[in-house]
């Protein structure tokens, strides 16, 4: 029994726990047990599974902490367990997970705040952490976000500032800025439904790979920045803030979703809106 390499059940059956023995399938490289009604808390033995790379237990019922041995799994290249109803925190531990790509923790009831060693991570390209009861601030500099893909966190209670360019020369110009985010590569950035305050930072203009940024629902304020340079951008929702600013300022070619409304920017409806050909959605109502 314990050749086996793979192990993947979906939907098929329905309720029962995940058992101890599941940690004597030492050999075991993937692991997806989703939609099966599993309820009970995770195993500790899940931590004897030290070949595993795909762990995928989405939309169960699990319920407790994620166990403290799941942090030595070294070779786990893709952690989903979304849609359960895992509690606890996040350890400061999922910094050892170092060759993490995909961690999906999406609809459960974590709290607590955000490991500062988990944006450390180099592999790690998606982290989906909306919909728990994660506060505190964003533990991450705008340079460890922007070598990601995607990053969510909607809907939780974080609060603080958004991520910005933390290199010790505060001087820096507007070239050497843009020069710094020449090689970004993170496609989506998600922090809407919180309780962020500030500005949007001037930087987030120089992430030209960003393809979807949204921040609505939260308290941020000052002037919207300059996004025409995000060549990419498809869809801006900065819905219900107190920003200020020209809607001039966001008009990125590639939009296809603005969502403005419930703010004080100004609605002079410029002229180069009629070149954005891809627009499909335009919603701007002042608060």
């Amino acid at each position: 029994h314990n050749l086996v390499q793979r192990i993947n059940v979906q939907g098929q059956s329905k309720g029962g726990t995940l058992p101890l023995e599941i940690g004597v399938l030492n050999n075991l490289t993937t692991l997806q047990l989703t939609e099966l009604s599993l309820v009970g808390e995770l195993p500790a033995t899940l931590g004897n599974l030290t070949n595993l790379e795909l762990l995928d237990l989405s939309r169960n019922e699990f319920h407790g902490s994620i166990p403290a041995t799941m942090y030595s799994l070294y070779n786990l290249q893709n952690m989903t367990i979304s849609e359960n109803q895992i509690d606890g925190m996040i350890s400061e531990n999922v910094g050892t997970l170092s060759n993490l790509q995909y961690l999906d923790l999406r609809n459960n009831r974590l709290g607590g705040t955000l490991p500062s060693s988990m944006f450390l991570l180099k592999h790690l390209e998606f982290v989906y952490l909306d919909d728990n009861q994660l506060s505190g601030e964003l533990a991450m500099d705008l340079e460890s976000l922007v070598d990601r893909l995607e990053v969510t966190m909607s809907n939780n209670f974080f609060s603080g500032n958004l991520p910005r360019f933390t290199q010790r020369n505060v001087f820096l110009s507007r070239t050497e800025i843009a020069l710094n985010y020449q090689t970004t590569r993170i496609e989506r950035i998600d922090f809407s439904s919180n309780l962020i305050r500030g500005d949007v930072p001037l930087e987030f203009g120089y992430i030209r790979s960003l393809r979807h940024l949204e921040l609505s629902h939260n308290l941020l304020s000052g002037t919207i920045g300059d996004l025409r340079n995000l060549t990419l951008l498809e869809t801006l929702d900065l819905t219900s803030n107190n920003l200020t600013g020209s809607l001039k300022q966001v008009l990125s070619p590639a939009l296809k979703t603005l969502k403005m409304r419930e703010n004080s920017i100004a609605f002079d409806l410029p002229t180069e809106i009629g070149l954005l050909s891809d627009l499909e959605i335009l919603d701007f109502q002042n608060a």
